[in-house]
């Protein structure tokens, strides 16, 4: 898997095919960040399985883009909208953390090793 990672085209081949394409590909993008940061070499630069989970949790959640691809056919009540925007928000922070987390784990890694990953 980790040649895909270093090709975002490829990123479907590690979809499971029984979704046939069925996903949000933000999501997707975003799942395999997190991946690509567990199978990090050195276990110091890796996300603990809590951070894991969390983002994880945040991108099992439905969001705005993929509902308007693929709507329900039962409408959400209009109270539930202001939880639905800040459930989004919230997830889209927890990826962006993990993702600056991952990145400057491995800068503060090669720094450290003089640039010799």
């Amino acid at each position: 898997a980790q040649p895909i990672f270093r090709d975002q085209k490829r990123y479907h081949e590690l979809a499971d095919p029984k979704l046939k394409g069925n996903y949000p590909e933000k999501g997707l993008n975003q799942a395999i960040a997190v991946a690509a940061m567990c199978l990090q070499e050195e276990a110091s630069t890796r996300p603990s399985i809590a951070d894991v989970v969390t983002a994880l949790s945040f991108l099992s959640m439905p969001t705005d883009d993929f509902c308007v691809k693929n709507p329900s056919p039962v409408a959400s009540p209009i109270q539930d909208i202001g939880v639905d925007a800040l459930s989004a928000a919230e997830r889209q922070q927890a990826i962006a953390e993990a993702m600056k987390w991952g990145s400057s784990s491995r800068g503060s890694r090669l720094a450290s090793d003089g640039g010799n990953a």
